[in-house]
């Protein structure tokens, strides 16, 4: 992590010295990056107003992490995006092998320690792969996205480099489902299906449709505790125990350490408590003296949902601002997507595979705290910055061709 964190930091020194040096070629919307100033706004208010503010104050100083897609685009325009995502693919390809070597024999060679994360089904153990990642939940948070993207690649850039682009999502693929990790599984799967919105209305509506309802029939299934009733004692397979053992019951202190953060975003709707993690602890207890025989005072518990915890920690304002984030992204996707017509499939798979992955990630969001790890909360910024680097080549694409076109 820490070669992570110091990797974005030479990048945002050596942007600003590209920038004083040569200025801005090409500029951005406002509508764009307006958002991003916003949240790091809305962090800088809330932590001053909290009752902690020193605490939050140290904690907010991350959020410079917040302008690496703006940081990116002068570092992207000077590269070639291919070459560079087929090395990424190499890399991969490595955290897959050891997913693998992970998963099935618990082996750990590059950070030896006591196994965290074990898994037992009918008397076989199996472990949670976390490979390269601190845990398993950050591995699948990081690599469902690669996942989706790669797809997408593979069916847009009917080129020979498409057969790359599958090993790509193969890999990451392969690694999101030995993590374990369910919201992984789940944010995967809506990223992949947000794929099939490329397909024809005819098709697209029916096939998105039937999705949802089967999503909602088997959560609801797996909430009431039918699906582990049913299929628990008759399956051997880790991977599907994991699976089927899902249910309130079983998972119920998340809902819990939700209405935690309910309660209290609703004693500080606007700016919220900040961002140090005392002011929550003191509602989950709250919670903890009332639900006696749930484990919800144990320290290190947060919110497990993104939305409430950026409610709780930045207020409405803050949950507005992140929104508004993505939706901007989302939209300048969407504009790009539509003008860029077939005259650039590479470029147009890019942005349909951002775009799904984002949204998994955001499904993902739901079920855990992954915007506050790091290490995925660096992955989605570079992703953002894919998205608005492939969008402005799309616009000088056009410009060259016709000035009119834009």
């Amino acid at each position: 992590m820490a070669g992570m964190e110091l990797s974005v930091i030479m990048l945002h020194l050596l942007v600003l010295y590209h920038l004083l040096r040569y200025g801005i070629s090409d500029r951005l919307p406002l509508w764009v990056y307006l958002p991003f100033l916003l949240l790091a706004g809305a962090a800088v208010i809330s932590s001053l107003i909290s009752l902690d503010p020193l605490d939050s104050l140290d904690r907010a100083r991350h959020d410079y992490r917040l302008f690496l897609p703006l940081v990116l685009l002068p570092a992207l325009a000077a590269v070639d995006l291919r070459r560079v995502l087929k090395v990424y693919v190499v890399f991969l390809g490595v955290i897959a092998v050891y997913c693998v070597l992970q998963f099935g024999w618990n082996a750990d060679f590059l950070a030896p320690r006591d196994v965290e994360h074990v898994f037992g089904v009918n008397g076989f153990a199996r472990t949670h792969a976390r490979g390269t990642f601190t845990n398993y939940l950050t591995l699948a948070g990081v690599m469902l996205m690669p996942a989706v993207i790669f797809t997408s690649l593979f069916l847009s850039d009917l080129t020979r480099q498409r057969w790359v682009w599958a090993a790509g999502g193969v890999f990451a693929a392969v690694s999101v489902v030995l993590s374990m990790g369910r919201s992984g599984w789940l944010g995967m799967t809506v990223g992949l299906m947000v794929l099939t919105l490329r397909l024809p209305r005819r098709w697209a509506i029916p096939l998105v449709s039937v999705f949802v309802v089967a999503l909602a029939v088997i959560g609801y299934l797996s909430a009431t505790g039918w699906v582990r009733d049913t299929f628990q004692e008759h399956v051997s397979s880790p991977l599907l125990y994991r699976f089927v053992s899902t249910s309130l019951e079983r998972d119920g202190e998340r809902v819990l350490l939700w209405r935690a953060a309910l309660r209290g975003i609703g004693d500080a709707p606007v700016f919220g408590h900040g961002l140090n993690y005392g002011a929550y602890d003191r509602y989950r207890d709250e919670l903890a003296a009332e639900w006696v025989d749930m484990r919800l005072s144990l320290p290190g518990l947060r919110p497990h949902n993104t939305f409430l915890r950026i409610g709780f920690s930045l207020g409405l304002v803050g949950l507005a601002a992140f929104v508004g984030l993505w939706g901007a992204l989302f939209v300048w996707s969407a504009q790009w997507i539509r003008r860029a017509g077939a005259a650039f499939p590479f470029e147009t798979g890019l942005l349909w595979g951002c775009c799904g992955a984002l949204g998994g990630s955001l499904v993902q969001g739901f079920f855990g705290n992954h915007y506050f790890d790091a290490e995925i909360q660096i992955n989605i910024l570079m992703w953002m910055g894919v998205i608005l680097h492939t969008g402005m080549r799309i616009r000088r694409g056009l410009d060259a061709a016709s000035p009119a076109a834009r």
